[in-house]
């Protein structure tokens, strides 16, 4: 930006062309005209009066250095104000360690935010997504025809066809997972063993996907694409696969074996299966629920760039996506510095998954985790948000006749409803959260299915707005 009035870098001495460095001096000019004295004070004015005896190479030499000083000046302004509109934007902007176990729901959490504030940047990644939501797809058949091997069902003539006719998902399922995935993924996917495949769904576990790798594909497009083939490829296979999908699925034969087998399909899997008739529909587009469950493991630390659309247009929340396994926690304390907000996702449907005889089960890992997070004095200025998620999936457990007191004995004889082992959840983590603090500071706590994008609504407009609440208290006190 060029300024008509000068800024004071300028070396007021020179009277022909220089070499020497230029200098800042006093800004407060006066014009006025030359006195005999003159010469032998320095000139307030830019640029100076060229010497009455000036040659014309000397006045082409003058020219030049004052045209570089000019120019040097214009870099520095435009630096600083630079500096000055990055500065404002990080005065802004609000960094978000999004925190818990793997497979709570932080992803999906995420997710329900950008869709709330910034639709169409949620909806651009739609085409990225298919993919993502073919995996989905392909896993959870690939699970059916893993059980129905497992049965040995081989006597029946449908599951037969079935089987033949539904074979090449699996190497659908294989270029999906090698144009997505990370190599630790590919690796586990290949794993031959289906006793290891049967304990994979036993625990619901979903496909990792690094988003550096998926959300590429949004910018990528054309035949000849590697990638683009592989999905294009994805897309005529399952709708070949079409009526034969539905038809496992539905099968009394494969349902039987699943309940023999004590598997029970995670909510993602059972909601692609049931949408399966759409999905492979030769005109699909993914839905807005359809991103919602697409089913991602965080793979390494993911940062995320939301911008709002409709309230507070134009403002800037930095996601911190950490992935959630034992082995990767260690990583998150670098996170930890220079952050707002902390939002720490529970599953409180998972409490009866065995960990191992160190840790327990599920319940109580998930307490010593955020125990750790609670007492670190990194955090002990930032914002605090639990979401105890995953109510619903909690009462369909509780229902189909799983008592959380076997699992919890300090729940002692209470009813055996969602409400009340939600509420001594919620407890158990106020209590924590108050004992092991460095410092009073603001927790809310909201109990979630972060699927349910009406709910969702209000519980995000709520924390945005006690956010927003602490960062004007904070302005106010600086």
């Amino acid at each position: 930006m060029t300024s008509t009035t000068p800024r004071g870098r300028w070396d007021s001495c020179a009277t022909k062309a220089s070499s020497a460095p230029l200098r800042p001096f006093a800004t407060n000019w006066t014009l006025r005209s030359k006195a005999p004295s003159d010469d032998l004070e320095p000139h307030n004015e830019w640029p100076p009066p060229p010497p009455e005896d000036e040659s014309a190479l000397e006045r082409a030499l003058r020219l030049e250095a004052e045209e570089k000083a000019r120019k040097q000046s214009e870099e520095i302004d435009a630096a600083i104000d630079q500096d000055k509109t990055e500065l404002e934007r990080r005065r802004r902007q609000k960094k978000v360690l999004l925190l818990g176990q793997s497979q709570s729901g932080k992803s999906t959490l995420l997710k329900s935010f950008q869709l709330l504030y910034a639709p169409r940047a949620f909806r651009a990644e739609a085409e990225a997504w298919r993919a993502v939501i073919y995996l989905n797809l392909v896993h959870s058949v690939n699970i059916l025809l893993d059980v129905v091997d497992a049965a040995n069902l081989r006597t029946s003539k449908t599951i037969r066809h079935l089987q033949i006719s539904l074979s090449p998902l699996r190497q659908v399922r294989t270029a999906l997972t090698n144009t997505l995935s990370t190599e630790n993924a590919r690796a586990r996917l290949s794993v031959e063993d289906l006793d290891v495949e049967v304990w994979r769904a036993r625990r619901a576990s979903g496909i990792s996907v690094h988003s550096s790798a998926w959300r590429s594909l949004a910018k990528v497009s054309g035949p000849g694409n590697a990638s683009q083939d592989d999905i294009e490829n994805a897309r005529s296979v399952i709708g070949a696969c079409r009526n034969d999908i539905a038809a496992i699925w539905s099968n009394k034969d494969v349902r039987e074996c699943l309940s023999n087998q004590a598997i029970e399909l995670d909510s993602q899997a059972v909601y692609f299966l049931d949408e399966a008739q759409r999905i492979s529909a030769a005109d699909y587009c993914p839905t807005d629920d359809d991103i919602l469950r697409a089913r991602l493991e965080t793979v390494g630390v993911e940062e995320h760039s939301i911008v709002f659309e409709n309230v507070d247009r134009g403002q800037e929340w930095i996601w911190y996506d950490i992935e959630g396994t034992r082995s990767s926690r260690a990583a998150w304390v670098p996170y930890f510095d220079d952050v707002h907000i902390v939002m720490f996702v529970c599953s409180i449907a998972n409490f009866d998954d065995e960990l191992d005889e160190l840790s327990g089960n599920n319940f109580m890992e998930c307490l010593r985790l955020w125990k750790s997070i609670c007492e670190n004095k990194l955090l002990a200025n930032t914002t605090f948000f639990l979401f105890l998620n995953k109510w619903d999936l909690l009462e369909k457990k509780l229902k189909s006749g799983t008592f959380f007191g076997a699992y919890v004995p300090e729940f002692g004889h209470r009813s055996n409803d969602w409400q009340s082992v939600a509420n001594f959840y919620r407890e158990k983590y106020l209590t924590i959260h108050r004992d092991f603090s460095p410092q009073s500071r603001l927790l809310q706590v909201h109990i979630t299915c972060a699927i349910d994008t009406i709910a969702m609504r209000g519980i995000l407009e709520q924390a945005r707005h006690e956010i927003l609440t602490v960062s004007i208290d904070r302005m106010t006190l600086l």
